[in-house]
């Protein structure tokens, strides 16, 4: 969990803020990003399941390049 130390019902107040869409290979480098449709989806998906939320507050892709943001959003 994200907020290990906040009180259970306390992480609402929090302000959440993920990246996505970045890939790593097997070392833990950067690999290379992927924003196809299904696979934002995903990504968004499986950071609610990991910070046991049911909200983001804000998204932003991991690579910021004019292309990318026109493709995403």
């Amino acid at each position: 969990m994200l907020f290990p130390g906040a009180p259970k019902g306390e992480c609402d107040s929090a302000f959440v803020q993920v990246k996505f869409g970045g890939l790593r290979n097997p070392a833990g480098g950067f690999a290379g990003a992927i924003y196809r449709p299904a696979s934002i989806l995903n990504a968004l998906a499986q950071c609610l399941r990991r910070l046991s939320s049911h909200y983001i507050d804000l998204c932003h892709p991991t690579v910021t390049s004019v292309k990318v943001i026109q493709t995403v959003f």
